[in-house]
């Protein structure tokens, strides 16, 4: 692709992403909708264990399986771990993997029970955690080391889904190879698991967002419909 082609697709891509920012930005804020309780947080949590390494649909695929398992309730009722394992393995195999290609319903079992057992046996839950800082950036932190399985990235969507991280990027795919294609980043990552790294790059859309007049929380929405609609529709040819 020529540097005019590439400048001209970049451009028609961030025109995209204005037009459906501005959008998310004149819709109403759907977080109050969220019943924010212990059972609910630790679900959210759950479902972004299982959101690693896969597409949405396969995530989502996932999470609904696990929606009957009260692995809270099990863990407080002191249930053992082994039993607990086999009951989330239980409702996440089945079909799961030949329907949709999921292939890690073993492993996120196991990190789904250990997170739980790490934030239930010997603490108060997960609300008290995020109600003790507004600083969102040590937030995330806490729930990478407490949550087994996890890095920035999903730990900054579990904080955007319940409604404590407006302020954090979610750097997933789409958003980082928009950041290379229109020139954010010299070179394309193809994931971002360290802390410091994650948080260099965030700042570098942060900036950006700036530009449209929005925060992070608009920004990479708007990113991520974008380049989901840019791919199936090869409107970028080079982002393949």
């Amino acid at each position: 692709m020529s540097n005019q082609s590439s400048r001209l697709s970049s451009t028609v891509l961030e025109a995209a992403v204005r037009s459906v920012g501005e959008r998310i930005a004149a819709s109403p804020d759907c977080i109050n909708s969220f019943r924010l309780t212990e059972h609910n947080v630790f679900r959210e949590l759950a479902a972004c264990i299982l959101g690693g390494q896969v597409t949405f649909e396969q995530a989502l695929a996932a999470t609904n399986r696990l929606r009957d398992v009260e692995v809270v309730k099990a863990v407080r009722s002191k249930t053992r771990r082994a039993s607990l394992v086999r009951g989330v393995q239980n409702a996440l195999r089945g079909d799961l993997n030949k329907c949709t290609g999921y292939r890690f319903w073993r492993t996120r079992s196991v990190f789904i029970v250990d997170s739980a057992f790490g934030i239930y046996r010997d603490g108060d839950g997960l609300l008290p955690i995020l109600r003790q800082t507004k600083d969102q950036k040590r937030t995330r932190e806490c729930v990478v080391a407490l949550a087994k399985g996890i890095g920035p990235k999903q730990a900054s969507l579990f904080l955007r889904n319940v409604g404590y991280g407006d302020e954090l990027a979610i750097l997933d795919c789409h958003v980082l190879r928009f950041m290379h294609y229109v020139g954010l980043c010299r070179e394309l990552p193809k994931s971002v698991g360290n802390i410091r790294a994650y948080e260099a790059l965030e700042r570098i859309l942060s900036i950006y967002a700036r530009g449209f007049g929005w925060g992070l929380q608009i920004l990479d929405q708007a990113i991520w419909i974008s380049m989901r609609v840019a791919l199936k529709m090869t409107l970028c040819p080079s982002l393949r």
